[in-house]
């Protein structure tokens, strides 16, 4: 961890990242200040669901949560 200012622990809920190995009931750190890239799997708050986490990918420019 290179800043624990900004750095989160979520513990996962769901099953939506078994393919990546992320299982529910799993913890995951979170840091705030890194970049997300294109491929890079990323926790998202979205106002109509809470946080989530997800694979980014960026279509036409837009990032996309898969």
């Amino acid at each position: 961890m290179r800043n624990p200012e900004p750095t989160l622990l979520y513990t996962v809920a769901g099953d939506s990242m078994d393919y990546a190995g992320i299982l529910a009931g799993d913890r995951v750190l979170v840091d705030r200040e890194l970049v997300a890239e294109d491929g890079n799997i990323v926790a998202a708050y979205l106002p109509s669901d809470g946080s989530t986490i997800k694979r980014l990918r960026f279509e036409d420019g837009m990032p996309v949560l898969l």
